[in-house]
């Protein structure tokens, strides 16, 4: 009788074990894999680069427009990962990472879709190509961000 009892309560254990565990693992799960976004131009879209006069202590600001786009990774070879890092596309074949830390969570920066054409503030750091993944001509320290007509 006591070998029965305890089966029946090791069991249990066993049982409630497993449901934690799946549900642990179905709440950090990944999104499930979808193909990858289109990010053909039709058209190259037009670069606009603005050069203000710097203050004392204070790095070039650059104005690009460009299509918003996810970059491509530099080392095609091998197995791909589906992960989106976001950047700009102004011309076939150039690239630039965006970093929004500056922006603090901006609600309005969910507004962006890739594929839409986009205007681009802040500071051009050519140094991030260098070690990046991804085919970069540097990445821009947003200080602004709006859609582009």
């Amino acid at each position: 009788m006591k070998n029965i009892y305890f089966g029946l309560i090791g069991l249990v254990i066993v049982l409630a074990l497993v449901v934690v565990v799946a549900a642990r693992f179905y709440q950090t799960s990944p999104a499930p894999i979808t193909s990858p976004p289109d990010t053909t131009i039709s058209s190259p879209p037009q670069i606009d680069t603005v050069t203000p006069e710097p203050g004392i202590g204070q790095a070039n600001p650059t104005t690009l427009i460009g299509e918003y786009v996810c970059l491509p990774h530099k080392d095609t070879s091998g197995a791909q990962t589906m992960e989106c890092a976001f950047g700009l596309q102004t011309h076939p074949d150039i690239f630039y990472g965006l970093d929004m830390s500056r922006l603090n969570n901006d609600p309005t920066l969910m507004q962006f879709e890739t594929g839409k054409k986009l205007q681009v503030t802040g500071v051009l750091n050519t140094e991030t190509a260098k070690t990046s993944n991804y085919n970069i001509k540097g990445t821009i320290q947003v200080e602004k961000i709006e859609h582009a007509q």
